[in-house]
């Protein structure tokens, strides 16, 4: 019997695969796949992410944590020569051969990656996507979808080319390109990485490299236990939030300049912080980050989250901040652990979502099934 078996996504992806139970037709044809990853909360130093902001700052860092809040896609040959495509969260769906999916105008991020990911000569497919993660929230889901639906073609694709492989850092790579073709515009990498790694991500910007850390669960784990993340209930445009400070940095507008240099110090103590696996002075840095970033990004606040900030530090939130580039969306809220759960209760009172999954400690995992089993 064929079993089912996850693996962490590594380095040691790169080794294709030659166990000889994977080289018949029949295994090809007869296999589905399922890829999950986490989303996202930026601690410190999001849009530092961008290139190449980072390397025009003296210190920088950016600093994540994955939540349970996945993308997930299921992917199998399809039963005729039409690629079938549904995004269940959307609530769309197309069907076509594969010349012919650029012709739509539903699910661009899907035909995108399938179109630069797949190869006419191979089968066609049907894809089925689905993510937790709200529209708009600032927490990273098209990013985590991007990881996903590309881990699980690429993955699906070394079954019917014996000699492709890929990497993580490839993986990351080929998500952003792709993003980034969509909304025509810069994007950063933080996004990925949590998807892929999960737990607590430390992100440096050395020249020639991109390095990530991945903290200890135990880290995570500490975190957890002080957070809670809601959901306002509005949309973001955090795309469009980024562009317009993007431009007037590299505009060297002196106050833009200036504010970028306190978020990459800051964002860099808290990295530090973290890595001594000092919580407390980390979570204080996190803060500090935050009160430059609001007064960089205005509108990085709405009325919505403001009132959710000041119901949440009356019953006993040390601060929140808004997740992603804000504008609405997502917010985080930093509570002391015997405190967490009136103020979950409150929120949800209100009629305010919580994401009470919790930190995810693992990424990206892809989940294989032979259909004959």
């Amino acid at each position: 019997m064929y079993p089912f078996y996850f693996f962490r996504l590594s380095a040691t992806i790169k080794k294709s695969y030659t166990d000889s139970t994977h080289n018949t037709t029949r295994d090809r044809y007869m296999l589905s796949l399922e890829s999950s990853c986490p989303t996202r909360v930026d601690l410190a130093g999001g849009t530092l992410d961008i290139w190449p902001i980072h390397h025009l700052l003296p210190r920088k860092a950016t600093v994540n944590i994955a939540i349970e809040v996945p993308a997930t896609t299921f992917v199998q040959v399809s039963n005729d020569s039409c690629f079938h495509i549904n995004s269940k969260d959307q609530n769309e769906s197309i069907t076509g051969k594969f010349d012919e999916l650029h012709k739509y105008d539903p699910l661009q991020l899907h035909r995108t990656i399938i179109s630069n990911t797949w190869e006419k000569h191979l089968p066609a497919l049907s894809v089925t996507t689905s993510a937790e993660s709200p529209k708009g929230a600032g927490l990273g889901g098209s990013s985590a979808l991007s990881i996903s639906l590309t881990a699980a073609l690429w993955t699906m694709k070394r079954y019917h080319e014996e000699n492709f492989s890929f990497s993580e850092d490839e993986l990351c790579q080929f998500a952003k390109d792709a993003e980034s073709s969509i909304i025509k515009i810069p994007t950063g990498c933080q996004d990925y990485w949590a998807a892929i790694r999960g737990g607590v991500n430390i992100i440096s910007y050395k020249h020639g490299k991109t390095k990530i850390r991945t903290l200890k669960t135990q880290m995570a784990e500490e975190l957890e236990k002080n957070m809670l993340v809601c959901f306002s209930g509005q949309s973001r445009q955090s795309a469009i939030n980024n562009w317009e400070i993007y431009k007037e940095f590299f505009d060297r507008k002196k106050n833009v300049v200036e504010q970028f240099e306190q978020l990459g110090s800051l964002a860099e103590s808290c990295a530090l912080a973290f890595e001594e696996q000092n919580l407390e002075k980390a979570l204080n840095y996190c803060h500090k980050e935050w009160l430059v970033r609001s007064k960089l990004w205005p509108e990085i606040e709405t009325t919505k989250t403001k009132e959710i900030d000041k119901l949440a530090r009356a019953n006993g939130a040390i601060f929140t901040r808004v997740c992603g580039a804000g504008g609405g969306g997502a917010m985080l809220c930093l509570v002391p652990k015997e405190k967490k759960e009136k103020l979950a209760n409150i929120l949800k009172e209100k009629d305010i979502k919580i994401f009470e999954k919790g930190v995810a400690k693992s990424g990206l995992k892809v989940k294989e099934k032979n259909i004959f089993s």
